[in-house]
Order: structure tokens, then C-alpha cells, then sequence
């Protein structure tokens, strides 16, 4: 083992500030500081370390999502387990596959990613305005919950390889699917939409998009489409001869 050369791999590690205001508490300095320098020791990898994984509660996670975790709990002020426990985070073999972000706890402004991250399920609570950039290139699944947010738009441009997507119930003006060639499953029902391109989207299998302002809704590029939802009294539906809704 050649000393030099960790001594040289460490000194590439940036160093924390961990300087604090007089004012903060001496609980919450510790656990700043405890964070900081965990952080400092995961970012190893980014400099050709092998990755490794991280004990957090009863949970032994892999190095970008043992960051995540810290990211999060450094924002908040909230421990890691707590976290866990409030974003129902769930794990499989070290990683984070899926949970819920509430914005009342994380606000959208603030909210960082890590790279190396494999989220495949993701739910979104308490937002507003436009919804967050979600640079996940796995997620599969993305659920805004009903009722809950007030998005004007949704941001796909982060989530390539979305297949289901439900935002019904959120405050939608506008939903952009150029992003999301691969989208399935589409329930944007019940928002404010005056329009709906499904042409980015033609592996579309279900679309439920009634209770909205649609008056033209052309499904011909849906060549997979089985069912489908929709205001029959107010939109008008352009379909190929061979599709029969």
C-alpha cells in the first residue's frame, strides 16, 4: 500500500467548511459538521476510488445514495433516519429504487441531486409553480399526487426513460411529452390543459386526460393505444380509420 499516493488521492478531497454562526445550536453543529465531512470522504469515488457503502440506521447504502441522504439531512436539519422515515424511502441491494418528496420539507429551490443515482419510482408532494427539474435518467414511474401540488408545468426533460406518469389533479396549464418517448401510462386528468401534443409519445397505451379545457385531441400517432379517457361532450377526437374510440 503506497502511502504517498492516499495521502495525494486525499489531498483532492474539498476540504468542508464547517465554520457555523455563534447562534447555531450545539446539536445541530455537530451533526453539520459530522455531515460535511462524511460527504468529503463519499466524494472519493468521484476521483477513481472504488465505491463502497455507507451505514445509515439499519440501512447499508451505496455511495450515491448514502450522499443523497446526507444532502437531504444537511438541508433540513433532520437526521438521516428521519430522512428515511419522511420521505418513505424504500432500499434494494443499497440503493434507493423509490419514495415521495414533500416540498413542505424540501423546498424545490433547494433541492440537489447527486449523480449515480438508480431512482425508478418517485412521487411528488406540496409543490408549486412549475415542478422541479428531476434529473433521474432511470425513473420510471412519476406520480405528482392528486389535490396535493399546484404545478403550472411539468419538467420531463431530466426523466428519458419515463413509462408511466400520473399528475392528475395539480394546477397543469401545460404538459410538454417531447422528453418522454417511452411513456405508456398518462393520467393528467382534471387539471387546466388547453392542449395535449401526443405525438412525441406514439408507445402511449392509456391516456386519461379528461376534466380539462381540450377541445382537439389527436391520437393518430398512437399506434399501441388501448383505452382512453376524455371529455366526448366538449373535446373532439382526430382518429385513424382503425381506431375505434
Amino acid at each position: 500500500m503506497n502511502t504517498d499516493d492516499d495521502e495525494n488521492r486525499l489531498d483532492l478531497i474539498p476540504r468542508p467548511d464547517i465554520s457555523l454562526s455563534e447562534s447555531t445550536s450545539r446539536p445541530l453543529r455537530i451533526m453539520s459538521e459530522m455531515i460535511e465531512q462524511t460527504l468529503a470522504i463519499a466524494q472519493l469515488t468521484d476521483h477513481g476510488l472504488p465505491a463502497r457503502r455507507f451505514t445509515t440506521g439499519e440501512q447499508k447504502l451505496c455511495t450515491p445514495d448514502y450522499r443523497q441522504i446526507l444532502i437531504w439531512s444537511k438541508t433540513t436539519g433532520l437526521e438521516p433516519v428521519e430522512i428515511i422515515r419522511r420521505l418513505r424511502l424504500v432500499f434494494l441491494e443499497g440503493r434507493i429504487p423509490g419514495g415521495s418528496l414533500d416540498f413542505s420539507l424540501i423546498s424545490s429551490e433547494r433541492l440537489q441531486w447527486v449523480e449515480g443515482l438508480q431512482i425508478k419510482e418517485l412521487s411528488l408532494g406540496g409543490g408549486r409553480g412549475p415542478s422541479p427539474h428531476l434529473p433521474l435518467a432511470e425513473l420510471e414511474t412519476l406520480n405528482c399526487y392528486a389535490f396535493s401540488n399546484e404545478f403550472t408545468e411539468c419538467d420531463l426533460s431530466g426523466v428519458p426513460k419515463l413509462k408511466r406518469l400520473a399528475c392528475l389533479a395539480s394546477g397543469l396549464v401545460r404538459l410538454n411529452l417531447t422528453s418522454v418517448p417511452e411513456l405508456e401510462i398518462l393520467d393528467c386528468c382534471t387539471n387546466q390543459l388547453t392542449h395535449l401534443d401526443l405525438s412525441p409519445v406514439p408507445k402511449l397505451k392509456f391516456l386519461c386526460c379528461g376534466a380539462n379545457d381540450i377541445d382537439l385531441l389527436d391520437i393518430r400517432p398512437l399506434f399501441h393505444l388501448k383505452r382512453i379517457s376524455y371529455d366526448s361532450d366538449k373535446t373532439r377526437l382526430i382518429q385513424r380509420s382503425d381506431q375505434h374510440f
